[in-house]
């Protein structure tokens, strides 16, 4: 493979470049609008295959009722339209209430189409009810997730919201999952 090597600051150059015998970068690759984008897998502009947003972060679950403890916390990385999370609502604090559980505050809101609902996978801590598969239901068109059973006491599509007052002292959750974006 041969390489093209600049040898000063830089290239002020319009127009496009043919590397057909590949190139390689020593530094990162920057564009100089937010808008710009790298094609994938194409040989010419296709929309559908423009990647053109990427972003890693963090954020702070927060829940209906009552309030989380302060190691509660939340990951994302967002490629395009796709989001894919981890977070920890660690110490709710309300085990009284009959409201079903919400976890709020997801770091974007998810499509507004039917097709696009979403679950996640949920483990939990001090959740006073037995034989329970856990799933966390993404709200479509929402920022926010009802966490749901499998297990006994569901309803005709098999799922029951869980309900702060089947928690017990110190209930967390550690929910991992995906949902879509605009």
């Amino acid at each position: 493979m041969s390489k093209t090597k600049v040898v000063t600051g830089g290239l002020d150059q319009t127009g496009s470049f043919d590397f057909t015998s590949g190139l390689t970068l020593g530094d990162n690759l920057l564009f100089d609008a937010s808008s710009k984008g790298v094609y994938i897998g194409v040989t010419s502009a296709t929309a559908a295959n423009l990647l053109d947003d990427y972003e890693e972060g963090t954020f702070t679950p927060t829940v209906s009722v009552g309030n989380l403890g302060s190691d509660s916390n939340g990951h994302y990385t967002k490629v395009g339209r796709l989001v894919t999370f981890t977070l920890l609502a660690d110490s709710l604090d309300n085990t009284s209430s009959s409201n079903d559980i919400l976890i709020q505050s997801l770091p974007f809101t998810s499509l507004s189409t039917a097709e696009s609902s979403a679950h996640a996978v949920v483990a939990c801590k001090n959740v006073n009810k037995s034989n329970l598969t856990l799933v966390a239901q993404i709200a479509v068109n929402g920022s926010q997730m009802e966490i749901k059973s499998n297990g006994a006491g569901g309803t005709s599509n098999g799922q029951a919201g869980i309900r702060y007052s089947d928690l017990g002292s110190s209930a967390a959750f550690k929910i991992s999952g995906h949902y879509y974006t605009s």
